[in-house]
């Protein structure tokens, strides 16, 4: 005698109309089960016996498959779990908003290792096991970024210098922290009158400027344009990117800035050379199954799995 919920199953004997009973129920289960449609599986039990499902995982020693998502901040370390944990069928997807200049701390893209994704010719995967390495800009990058287009005040100015100084490459930092405490810009203002033939007047005014940096007899060149070496992201290769100086005497007042020589094209370069990189870091075959966009949602996946009706079988 066994027992099915606790509750006993009587010893079948001589009693061939029970064993009828049981095989055409039997036959019930096996039909409806072998026939899912819309991604439903069904499953039956007879009337009063219930189908518990039962995670047995949860008492296991160890998990059935692994799961979760590691977050990584530089590449390094990236490629090195990634290696660790591949398989054949792992692939890589490398994401970012073309257009965002990175003026904040958020990420502009990302790095998805899916450890378990699908394999192509074999069993699909569950895509539950992930590395993700978050493409967010250096602060480096956004403190520049952060002058891009503005006026400072002479002191203003060369205090921002002096929290980039180590990514100014040419010309030098001193060169350009003197040039932006020693620049004078004078205005010369010219008024000239006209009598036309009519006997009208005509009054033209005439500005203009003339800058020059140093101290007493000592003048430096004002340089045009200047170089700035920044990695955009962390454990990236600094990228060289230019930037126009410019002045003017407002209203007496002398005010600077500067203009950073297409930002987005320099970033975008960026971000390919980080694709080459992962394509160095990581390892085997996987170097052909790292692709432009995004991988299958986890939660899309999870819509897409069969679901289980459970229903009974009547009594006869």
């Amino acid at each position: 005698m066994g027992t099915i919920e606790g509750k006993a199953l009587r010893s079948i004997g001589p009693d061939l109309g029970l064993v009828q009973e049981l095989t055409e129920r039997a036959g019930a289960v096996e039909t409806l089960a072998a026939s899912p449609t819309n991604n439903v599986t069904t499953a039956v039990a007879p009337v009063g016996h219930g189908i518990a499902l039962i995670d047995h995982e949860a008492t296991s020693a160890a998990p059935d498959r692994a799961r979760g998502f590691a977050i990584f901040t530089e590449l390094e370390p990236f490629g090195r779990y990634v290696n660790a944990h591949r398989t054949d069928w792992t692939t890589a997807w490398l994401s970012h908003d073309p257009d965002n200049l990175g003026g904040t701390s958020a990420p502009i893209g990302r790095l998805v290792a899916v450890i378990d994704d699908h394999h192509p010719t074999a069993e699909p995967g569950w895509g539950e096991h992930r590395a993700v390495l978050q493409i967010a800009t250096t602060p480096q990058w956004r403190h520049w970024l952060s002058g891009h287009k503005k006026w400072f005040d002479q002191d203003a100015f060369s205090e921002h210098l002096r929290e980039g100084l180590s990514e100014i490459l040419s010309p030098d930092a001193a060169t350009i922290l003197e040039v932006a405490e020693n620049l004078t810009v004078t205005e010369n203002q010219t008024l000239q009158s006209v009598v036309r033939g009519g006997g009208d007047l005509k009054i033209s005014h005439t500005a203009e400027q003339t800058a020059r940096s140093g101290s007493g007899k000592t003048e430096t060149e004002i340089p045009e344009v200047f170089t700035l070496s920044i990695a955009p992201f962390a454990g990236a290769e600094p990228v060289e990117i230019q930037a126009r100086l410019k002045y003017k005497n407002r209203g007496g007042t002398l005010v600077l800035g500067y203009t950073l020589v297409r930002p987005l094209e320099r970033l975008r370069d960026a971000v390919d050379r980080l694709e080459a990189a992962v394509r160095d870091q990581l390892h085997g075959e996987l170097t052909d199954r790292i692709y432009r966009g995004s991988p299958i949602d986890v939660e899309e996946r999870r819509q897409a799995l069969p679901t289980v009706e459970i229903t009974t079988v009547p009594e006869a």
